[in-house]
């Protein structure tokens, strides 16, 4: 019985601390800007054409690294698919751990004193586990936060190279290339917070 309250309690937390690590990071394409509502109203283009755009410039000045550039992505994207498919487990847990609970009170195999009880003697072990979640959170936009200066210093020297009335080549590719190694970046930061996540969950269940 304690496993079953504790797995819903812990569930719960942690399915909620993995929405919050990683949703900020579902709304875009790896890479992109994301879309500010507050800037003056004017034509976005979408995920999929800032893309293209991206492409055509590996491929104009860098084709030995357009392989790089996709593969990082749908790199990118097979994790988002990945969180999303442990969340969906992880809350098909949580409605189990919910009804079996619910069954055992309907049979009067517990009451609902005990459950109430169980919670509050998990309640420590919650906070705990709360603020692990926080701090992971932290660390994971500290670095993230770093990654994007790094790209946005980058764009805008792409964009300075391209405006050039005579393009230096060499600049672009390499320019890049350094794109890709950020992005290649952000996604193993990713991995690692999600590794801690799924660990903290392991740890926490009985």
């Amino acid at each position: 019985m304690k496993k079953i309250i504790t797995l819903l309690l812990v569930g719960l937390m942690v399915m909620a601390g993995s929405v919050m690590v990683f949703a900020e990071d579902t709304a875009t394409e790896i890479g992109e800007r994301p879309v500010r509502e507050e800037r003056p109203v004017r034509e976005e283009k979408s995920p999929e054409e800032r893309r293209a755009q991206v492409e055509e410039l590996f491929a104009t000045y860098n084709p030995d690294g357009l392989a790089a550039f996709n593969q990082v992505n749908e790199e990118h994207k097979a994790f988002h698919e990945m969180v999303q498919a442990s969340k969906d487990n992880l809350k098909s847990e949580v409605i189990a751990a919910r009804q079996a609970i619910r069954t055992q009170l309907e049979n009067g195999e517990i009451t609902k004193e005990e459950v109430l009880a169980m919670r509050e003697a998990t309640k420590a072990d919650r906070e705990v586990l709360k603020e692990d979640v926080a701090e992971i959170k932290a660390l994971k936009q500290e670095e993230n936060e770093a990654i994007q200066a790094e790209l946005k210093a980058v764009r805008a020297s792409l964009r300075e190279a391209l405006k050039a009335e005579l393009v230096d080549e060499a600049l672009v590719a390499s320019l890049l290339d350094q794109m890709v190694d950020l992005l290649e970046d952000h996604v193993q930061v990713d991995y690692k917070y999600y590794d801690m996540m799924q660990s903290l969950r392991n740890s926490e269940e009985i």
